[in-house]
């Protein structure tokens, strides 16, 4: 089996039969809940996301099911289904699109139109609001630092994504050619600050590494040509939002840090005397009303098929 045939349906069957940790949670789910819940299977880091979106646009208790990745949620959609006893309970899978080809997933599946839910964070519309609502920053203020602000983020987005482009690329391109454990290609939540050290409105921000670079800190994932790479700027060029997602709420975290150090003397951005207290690990959660659900999504958590 190759390396990119990992969300195979009989592989993921075969692993869910010897993995009952996430059925077992369902099965005291129901017992409890019944048929009269809706019952989400989420990877774990959105589990604040979904469930309560279902319950709103469904009227119904919807229960999260963390299942420690986007396998496993695929694995518990192929795991049920195999099972006609529990056809009468409402279920949703969730996972994120990452880099992954996900043309053949189950249609029971829910996919993300970008990266993952975080880049549904880092946009202009949500961050305008949290500019009104959390700096106090008014649409309508007459010194017109709103718009000024809102201007600011994008030509510093535009920035981050001139320098993050080429990992991405670079990561997404590997991701296709099929890595595994063994390539040890484990990223961590922040970029390669060797490769990359990106800060608001500083003129070294640009993409200044090469791929010689990127492979000597990975030097076990597979080789990848200078076409590869092109076509995998080509698919990210056309959609901002198609960057790796940890990488662009640490943006809008570092973004927001540098509001915080403006509220406090210079006051270009800003017109609060403080800053506000951001924790990156809970920015998911703290943030998650703003976040709008795409009308792909709320299909599905209506009818419970991927269009």
């Amino acid at each position: 089996m190759r390396k990119n045939d990992r969300f195979s349906p009989d592989l993921l069957l075969a692993e869910a039969e010897c993995e009952p940790t996430y059925f077992m949670d369902f099965n005291h789910q129901i017992i409890s809940y019944g048929a009269e819940a809706i019952y989400c299977f989420v990877e774990n880091y959105d589990l604040c996301f979904y469930p309560h979106r279902v319950a709103d646009i469904m009227g119904k208790c919807a229960r999260g099911i963390p299942c420690d990745g986007k396998k496993n949620v695929i694995s518990m959609c192929e795991y049920i289904a195999s099972k006609p006893e529990y056809n009468k309970y409402l279920t949703r899978y969730f996972v994120d699109a990452d880099f992954d080809d996900n043309s053949t997933l189950n249609k029971r599946i829910y996919v993300t139109p970008c990266y993952s839910i975080e880049n549904l964070y880092v946009d202009q519309t949500v961050v305008s609001d949290i500019l009104e609502n959390e700096y106090k920053i008014r649409r309508n203020d007459s010194s017109g630092k709103h718009q000024k602000t809102i201007n600011l983020f994008n030509s510093e987005l535009s920035a981050f994504h001139s320098g993050v482009l080429l990992f991405n690329a670079w990561y997404r391109a590997i991701k296709h050619k099929g890595i595994d454990s063994s390539n040890e290609v484990n990223l961590k939540d922040s970029f390669p600050s060797v490769l990359f050290n990106y800060q608001v409105m500083k003129a070294s921000n640009k993409d200044a590494y090469s791929i010689s670079e990127i492979e000597a800190l990975y030097p076990k994932a597979p080789k990848t040509s200078k076409a590869e790479i092109e076509l995998s700027k080509e698919y990210l060029f056309k959609d901002p939002k198609r960057f790796r997602g940890k990488y662009e709420m640490q943006f809008l975290y570092i973004f927001f840090q540098f509001l915080n150090e403006d509220s406090k003397n210079a006051h270009q951005y800003t017109v609060l005397n403080r800053g506000i207290n951001w924790d990156r690990k809970r920015m998911i959660s703290t943030l998650e009303h703003y976040v709008q659900t795409p009308l792909d999504m709320r299909n599905y958590i209506l009818t419970g098929e991927r269009k």
